[in-house]
């Protein structure tokens, strides 16, 4: 099969050493209608935390070119965050929105840095003068977990087949903008089963979902756009889906 870009987990987490704030979801999906998405950032320290969001494109992904382009919102780019700092207290959450404004003519994936802000730039955060007494949390270094953010294009053309080759599932994207599979299990007969997760279909590209034997079958969920189609299929069923 043609190998795939690295997973948008791998793509959403970077780090650096102690966690202070993180995404609910560490990927987020929108459809094509929708021009903003709001995600929740939870703060799991014992200490007040001051973030700043980043944005990056993350350029070529299908194709394992994991390049990113900086998003610039003062020159004006495809993505507004808002807000683009905030302060969060210990054990509680913030909500941040997110705008998609242009570039919607092809499906593209952001990432967001949600960056621990400490020192001098804190005290600038709040409207102070006097960073003094944050020189020692300055010196520590945080983890940074970042969140991917897939957008498809506007008005796609979905077109898919999901087959079966002797167990072997294999869905085929054929259309213009990604598709996900999700709730997906392999199960015996007799009521065994085990998850397979959720996997993303990029355009244009193949990808093995699982390996049946013949006392096996697969059920899941296509979720394409906002619609959610059941899967359900035996080892001998060639073609289970098709769009």
């Amino acid at each position: 099969m043609k190998k795939l870009a690295p997973t948008l987990l791998a793509l959403a987490i970077s780090h650096q050493a102690s966690a202070t704030v993180q995404p609910v979801n560490l990927v987020e999906y929108i459809t094509p209608q929708q021009d903003f998405m709001v995600t929740e950032v939870f703060n799991g320290d014992d200490k007040t935390a001051f973030v700043r969001v980043e944005a990056e494109e993350v350029i070529d992904f299908k194709n394992e070119n994991i390049d990113r382009r900086k998003i610039n919102e003062v020159e004006g780019d495809n993505i507004a965050i808002v807000p683009s700092k905030f302060i969060t207290p210990a054990d509680s959450s913030s909500s941040v929105k997110v705008y998609f404004t242009e570039g919607r003519e092809k499906d593209r994936l952001y990432r967001l840095k949600y960056v621990p802000v400490r020192g001098k730039e804190r005290a600038e955060f709040v409207g102070s003068e006097d960073y003094k007494e944050e020189t020692t949390a300055a010196i520590g270094i945080d983890l940074v977990i970042s969140q991917g953010v897939l957008v498809p294009k506007k008005n796609p053309t979905y077109s898919y087949t999901i087959t079966n080759n002797n167990g072997e599932i294999v869905a085929t994207n054929t259309g213009d903008s990604y598709i996900r599979l999700t709730n997906m299990n392999k199960c015996t007969s007799k009521g065994k089963c085990v998850s397979l997760g959720d996997t993303t279909v990029f355009a244009d590209s193949a990808k093995e979902i699982v390996e049946l034997d013949k006392n096996e079958f697969l059920e899941g969920e296509i979720f394409v756009g906002g619609e959610v189609i059941e899967i359900n299929a035996k080892y001998s069923d060639k073609v289970i889906a098709k769009r």
